[in-house]
Formats: C-alpha cells, structure tokens, sequence
C-alpha cells in the first residue's frame, strides 16, 4: 500500500510531466520544494512531532526560542505548514 503523502506527491508531479513535456527544470523546483517541505517543515509523527531537519541536527524544538516563524506553502496549499528559525 503507499504511504498517504506519496499520492499527492506523485499526482503533481505527472501533471508537471504532463502539462510540461520539456522541462524538466519546472520538474526538479517542484521537488525541491517538497524536499524542502518533507525535511523541514512537516513534523513526523515517529520523531516525536520534530522535523527530520530538527532530529539530524539534534535540535529540542520544545525547549529552544522560536526566533522566527514563516508561513510555507506550495503545489497549490497541497504542501503547508509553518518553518520555524531556531
């Protein structure tokens, strides 16, 4: 069965693949910018509501100051969510 996240992921990129035929750069932005937000924005529910980003660098979220707070969004709000400066 495939994991919830993977569906969407994989719908937006062939609509890329297929709206776009020939650019493969509008391909590689788009994931990127899930990258981006699988790592560093989505917290995981097995890492304890961190981001895999916080648990590599063995940041505790709960106890440092957020220093500042960015609004992220992308793929039309499929991929949302808050990055936090620490």
């Amino acid at each position: 069965m495939t994991p919830i996240v993977w569906s969407p992921v994989l719908s937006h990129c062939l609509k890329v693949l297929i709206a776009q035929e020939n650019e493969k750069e509008t391909l590689r932005g788009a994931l990127v910018q899930f990258r981006f937000w699988y790592n560093h924005v989505r917290p995981h529910q097995n890492l304890g509501g961190r981001t895999p980003e916080e648990v590599w660098n063995g940041v505790d979220v709960y106890k440092k100051e957020v220093k500042q707070e960015y609004w992220f969004e992308a793929w039309d709000g499929l991929l949302t969510g808050f990055y936090l400066k620490l």
